[in-house]
């Protein structure tokens, strides 16, 4: 499924095709055969894939424990304990990044926690770290560990061939927040 051709549809869509998508889209979630192949394709004990909503991206965890309609995993970076949909898991490997359509600008949906981002502020180009997504900004992690909010609207996405110029001093981020 291409995700980031739906969005693209979506985009276009009113309030209300919103909402009946979404009542949709919950019945297909909560489907007991659905639920039941899930909880069937993977065993306790085994490393499953996760999608991560806070952070936009794939995460993998320890499968603990599977019950009727959710399973608790360790996830495998933080170590913490979840309770989490069976919907949730990625059982098969699915590529769930949406990504930028031409000249599109960046949006909470094209990044994810960890992405290098860079952007211009008064003719000088700085970079950092995603460290949180937010509704209209970004909050950035520098090299130096200082934390900044940048709007969505004035982001690029840097290259990994670019992150190592930024790790090495080159890029630097201005304090403070900004506004477009």
């Amino acid at each position: 499924m291409n995700f980031t051709q739906i969005m693209g549809l979506l985009k276009n869509a009113s309030l209300y095709d919103l909402y009946r998508l979404q009542v949709a889209l919950k019945n297909q979630m909560e489907d007991p055969e659905k639920i039941h192949q899930a909880r069937n394709a993977f065993a306790v004990g085994d490393i499953v894939s996760y999608f991560d909503a806070q952070a936009n991206t794939l995460s993998q965890g320890l499968v603990l424990e599977k019950k009727s309609k959710n399973l608790i995993i360790k996830d495998c970076q933080t170590h913490k304990n979840w309770n989490l949909p069976y919907c949730m898991i990625n059982l098969f490997g699915k590529d769930s990044e949406l990504k930028t359509q031409g000249k599109e600008k960046l949006s909470k949906n094209n990044l994810k926690v960890g992405d290098w981002v860079g952007f211009d502020y008064e003719g000088k180009n700085y970079s950092g770290v995603i460290s949180k997504l937010n509704f209209k900004t970004v909050n950035l992690t520098t090299r130096d560990h200082k934390n900044y909010r940048v709007p969505y609207g004035m982001l690029f996405k840097i290259m990994e061939g670019e992150c190592e110029q930024a790790v090495q001093g080159e890029w630097f981020l201005i304090e403070g927040e900004l506004e477009a």
